[in-house]
């Protein structure tokens, strides 16, 4: 494991200036659970990794990011920054990206103009895999600057509980959202401070696809 907090405790690792971190382990990347734990990872910019790779066989699951039981999992940075959050599984439906379980569970991504956040859940069915899934009231958010993208290869998921929630927040304009990969109704909110902008890419590899992956959750938005 990479960073791990069970119970209470924190790791913190922090750069003072421009630089690199990477963090990596089988089945956590960053792990926190219970509401006295977390991680912290803080630069001024540079660069964020944050990988979970079990791959060994198809019975577990790897997660880069986890929050459990009230946990808190943070990567933050004021200046122009470049995250990538990955899980690789053996076996599909394996590989969690961003995984919050349990009210106050959080994990958050900040980063300032010209960011940069790639998160990908893969394995031997990639559609299958899950990018942020959010459950009984955890919180999956990525905030950024100006001028910035976020790209989310992989499944996008809530429980239905009002306070389960994945959610981006860009400002200013010129940012860019993403996604590949199935979206459930409800489960990603985007939000656009003030009156600033942000273009939404959606991919599929046809009409069929794109309809199964987002129609249920377009159809069910009021608010961009």
């Amino acid at each position: 494991r990479g960073m791990d907090v069970t119970g209470h405790g924190t790791n913190d690792v922090s750069i003072d200036g421009h630089g690199s971190i990477n963090v990596a382990g089988e089945l956590y990347g960053m792990q926190a659970n219970g509401a006295s734990s977390a991680n912290s990872i803080s630069l001024d910019s540079g660069s964020v990794s944050v990988a979970a790779n079990y791959a060994a066989d198809i019975t577990n699951y790897a997660t880069a990011m986890s929050a459990l039981n009230g946990g808190h999992n943070e990567i933050n940075s004021d200046g122009s920054v470049i995250v990538s959050i990955t899980a690789t599984a053996a076996a599909a439906g394996n590989a969690i990206a961003m995984w919050a379980n349990g009210g106050g569970s959080l994990n958050i991504i900040n980063g300032g103009q010209g960011s940069s956040v790639n998160i990908t859940a893969q394995g031997s069915q990639d559609g299958q895999n899950m990018a942020l899934s959010a459950n009984d009231g955890g919180r999956n958010e990525i905030s950024l600057g100006a001028g910035s993208q976020v790209t989310i290869q992989g499944s996008v998921s809530t429980d239905g509980n009002a306070a389960s929630e994945n959610k981006i927040v860009v400002s200013g304009s010129g940012n860019t959202v993403t996604v590949s990969g199935s979206v459930a109704q409800g489960s990603l909110n985007i939000v656009a401070n003030a009156d600033n902008t942000f273009t939404l890419v959606l991919q599929a590899s046809s009409m069929g696809e794109f309809t199964s992956r987002y129609a249920d959750w377009l159809n069910g938005l009021t608010d961009l």
